[in-house]
């Protein structure tokens, strides 16, 4: 016997990356822009790469000029033309604290100019300086800003290493001093906190869409490869409907279906998932009466699909990312029973329950399922 219903629908309630110029992280010195797709980097290190390598770092450092400003007829000043580097390659490491964030921009050149007086005698020279690199490190943290996963760049710090300064003309030693000690000084941390300004803007950005659609394929891998057995059975009787001579239990033996699918949108107050588990196919027996005679048969029933959508939010817990899922709506299209041997009455009686019961349960274990992947998900965004 075969039962066929229409379409019911029930409301309910970081590693290191480094992308260079060239394969190896090595590329001219000399370039002061580096355009880059942010939308291309999939990790915390390829995004923080990307963004850092697009920063206009001659702006910012012209922004603090001069950098030196001592006056007086023994005076220095310093000033910055340009500033150009061969690379950036980004470190992160997870902590309980967060993702440890080291920021090498590779083989920085610093032109400008310096300008000293003694004895009110003004002397004027072009300077190079040269390191072997200019590190910031930092402390990238997740947060919840309005329903969105945000990050927090905290505790940025900046450093030069290998220094070499080059000069024309003759300055006095202490203007050299001076210069050095300004670019090692509140040039490296003013650097540092101007290019840690520009990275939550960036990393939200990409959080708030990109990164949300990245989350689509783990989450319908999750769902194709779902086993709906063990808590459908543990559900046993999923229908059980009395009657003094007429009842009626539902019990499962065994769930499948097909590939899943997963739409997910960045929405106000979260995620907007749509997802879908083909080929629905649910095995089990009907235990029954009928005027007081006991029967049982089996049964399989089965959908073309189960659908649902809703909204995936996000939390925060320390560094971890959780995600919880409600539904909005929770469809089984297609829905038909069949059984075994003329029990038409039990049947009929049973079919409605068994849809509702089927499609709460599968509901249930498919937002458990989207929950699970969120917190993986971004703890691998947040740890290469």
């Amino acid at each position: 016997m075969q039962m066929q219903g229409k379409r019911f629908t029930r409301f309910a309630q970081l590693a290191v990356a480094c992308m260079g110029v060239a394969a190896g992280c090595a590329g001219p010195a000399g370039e002061a822009s580096h355009p880059a797709e942010l939308d291309g980097a999939t990790t915390l290190s390829g995004l923080v790469t990307a963004q850092v390598r697009a920063t206009d770092v001659t702006a910012l450092a012209r922004s603090l000029n001069p950098i030196v400003d001592t006056g007086g007829c023994s005076s220095t000043r310093v000033t910055i033309d340009t500033v150009e580097f061969a690379d950036v390659a980004v470190a992160v490491a997870p902590t309980a604290s967060g993702s440890d964030t080291r920021i090498t921009v590779l083989a920085p050149v610093i032109r400008g100019q310096l300008q000293s007086s003694l004895l009110c005698l003004t002397s004027q020279s072009d300077f190079t300086v040269r390191a072997d690199a200019y590190e910031i490190d930092g402390l990238v943290v997740p947060r919840l800003e309005g329903g969105r996963l945000a990050v927090a760049f905290q505790g940025s710090t900046g450093a030069f290493s290998g220094l070499s300064v080059e000069l024309s003309g003759f300055p006095s030693s202490s203007a050299v001093h001076r210069l050095v000690d300004a670019v090692n000084g509140p040039l490296a941390g003013s650097l540092a906190q101007g290019v840690a300004a520009q990275l939550p803007t960036a990393i939200d950005d990409f959080l708030a869409g990109p990164g949300v659609r990245e989350l689509t394929g783990p989450v319908a891998a999750a769902l194709t490869d779902i086993d709906l057995t063990p808590a459908l059975v543990a559900a046993n009787p999923i229908a059980n409907i009395d009657g003094d001579c007429f009842p009626v239990r539902a019990s499962v033996t065994s769930v499948a279906h097909g590939p899943a699918e997963a739409a997910l949108d960045p929405a106000a107050g979260g995620i907007a998932t749509a997802v879908s588990l083909s080929a629905l196919v649910v095995t089990g027996r009907l235990d029954y009466k009928v005027l007081c005679v006991s029967g049982s048969a089996p049964f399989s029933a089965t959908a073309d699909a189960y659908r649902a959508t809703g909204m995936l939010t996000l939390g925060v817990d320390g560094t971890a990312v959780t995600g919880g899922f409600a539904a909005t709506t929770s469809t089984l299209d297609g829905f038909a029973l069949q059984t075994d041997g003329a029990i038409g009455s039990p049947a009929s009686r049973v079919f409605e329950p068994l849809h509702d019961q089927l499609a709460r349960l599968v509901g249930e274990q498919i937002a458990r399922a989207l929950a699970s992947r969120v917190g993986p998900f971004f703890a691998d965004f947040l740890s290469h």
